[in-house]
């Protein structure tokens, strides 16, 4: 008799894996048992020998989670262990950092490609507004939202150069797995290639030039406020975000195996990521994200990492997802950020500070770890409002340097074509006017102004 695998219901003679603790339903192979653990875990009990009744009662039970009647197995196919088992309860418990995970030898999911389709961008209608409805509506229906042509082409152009740039003069460190109960609990975080295999770096736009990457962050904050709109209804409010993450995928290397960005309720809640690969193609180049939301349990979707593309999901357990291995030489780029929502982020510092299990809260260099911590979180609500003290002052400072040259301009626009002709007459042919212009008791905010006004440089 024929049996159907119960997690992708192909039905053919190579369906022959069976569940080693109830033998009631089979698999195409060991990699589709593991991921129908989750929805088959709440029927799967041991079968005992004479045990028929309770046979019939787990049967029974699979009909009305799946749909359908499996197949009686043999006693005679014992591949998936105990051990597997706990390999896959780690997973779905969210200990992502389980060794028993990490070591498995299957980490990526081995199904075909199930690439989903993106909206295109209309750059002449879609305004933050605009996408923050779409975004919102993708996210609540699906767990994530896809959009391609987010930006001009000829921006893209000169973003792609900027990162060409940023590489030749910054050091691409290899990327960390997390651990802890924020992400600023760095002495617990650990390296391993064979998880991941990404080279990253940090960026903030008030602390680099590069024009083109901070408009880019800038659109992207844009939006997540507009968003707030739609997410107050939910109980959730994104008051700010990490530092942008460059990552570098290198050819041919591993990817990222199957994680959640936010297990532990850390404080981030949305994940944004833009893609920079032209000409890419998963089905040759590899390195797909492929994401298994919870929202349409027992399914996945491929997202292809092509060039201009804007990726959005729920950043906790309801989005597993992993990154493929790349598989030619061409390397692979992303650029990442993380929001904040900022009652778990609050809740998650606190936590940080009073756990014993991340330190203790008198050591000073913990102390010291937390409060850079505290001062990385970058405010969105407004382009002015950022928790470095430092950066504050200095836009203050512009500010009240633009009010001046404005009440300057206003000064000098006020004078009457005399008085112009006055001061020209005295300073036409003068080595140094603004020396002139100072004697005279002039303003040194309205000198510029007044030479711009009289075109004397």
């Amino acid at each position: 008799m024929m049996s159907s695998c119960a997690f992708c219901h192909r039905s053919d003679t190579t369906v022959t894996k069976v569940c080693s603790r109830c033998k009631l339903v089979y698999y195409c192979n060991r990699e589709h048992q593991k991921h129908h653990w989750r929805s088959h875990k709440p029927v799967c009990q041991p079968i005992t020998a004479n045990n028929d009744d309770s046979q019939t009662i787990i049967v029974n039970q699979h009909e009305q989670l799946v749909g359908e009647k499996p197949a009686i197995a043999n006693n005679d196919d014992e591949q998936i262990t105990r051990k597997t088992e706990k390999e896959v309860v780690n997973y779905v418990s969210g200990d992502m950092n389980s060794k028993k995970l990490h070591e498995t030898e299957e980490p990526w999911n081995l199904c075909p490609l199930k690439l989903i389709e993106a909206i295109t961008r209309n750059l002449n209608d879609d305004d933050s507004v605009t996408i923050a409805t779409k975004m919102y509506d993708s996210l609540r229906t699906d767990g994530f939202f896809v959009m391609d042509d987010f930006m001009e082409e000829v921006k893209f152009d000169r973003l792609e150069e900027e990162i060409q740039l940023l590489e030749t003069v910054s050091t691409f460190n290899a990327g960390l797995l997390d651990g802890g109960l924020t992400s600023g609990d760095t002495k617990l975080q650990t390296s391993n290639r064979n998880v991941r295999s990404d080279y990253i770096y940090w960026y903030e736009p008030i602390r680099e030039k590069y024009e083109t990457i901070n408009n880019l962050i800038g659109d992207m904050d844009d939006i997540m406020v507009s968003l707030n709109d739609h997410l107050c209804d939910m109980g959730v409010e994104l008051i700010g975000r990490t530092k942008a993450m460059i990552a570098r995928y290198p050819g041919n290397t591993n990817g990222y195996t199957r994680h959640v960005d936010n297990p532990n309720k850390d404080g981030r809640c949305v994940t944004v990521i833009f893609y920079l690969n032209r000409g890419w193609n998963s089905a040759i180049h590899g390195g797909n994200l492929r994401i298994y939301p919870t929202i349409t349990p027992d399914t996945y979707w491929d997202i292809d990492p092509i060039r201009n593309r804007l990726l959005v999901f729920w950043s906790d357990r309801r989005n597993p997802h992993e990154v493929h291995p790349t598989k030619t030489d061409r390397d692979r780029y992303a650029i990442t950020t993380w929001y904040f929502d900022k009652i778990e982020r609050k809740l998650a510092k606190q936590r940080s500070l009073n756990d014993p299990e991340t330190g203790d809260t008198k050591n000073d260099s913990m102390q010291s770890n937390i409060q850079s911590e505290l001062t990385s979180d970058i405010n969105i609500q407004s382009s002015v409002e950022f928790t470095d003290q430092s950066t504050l002052l200095r836009l203050r400072c512009d500010e009240v340097e633009k009010q001046i040259n404005d009440k300057s301009n206003e000064a000098v626009a006020a004078l009457s074509s005399d008085e112009l002709d006055a001061f020209k007459d005295i300073l036409i042919n003068v080595d140094d006017p603004i020396a002139v212009l100072t004697q005279l008791g002039i303003a040194t905010s309205i000198q510029n102004s007044l030479l711009k006004k009289l075109n004397i440089q």
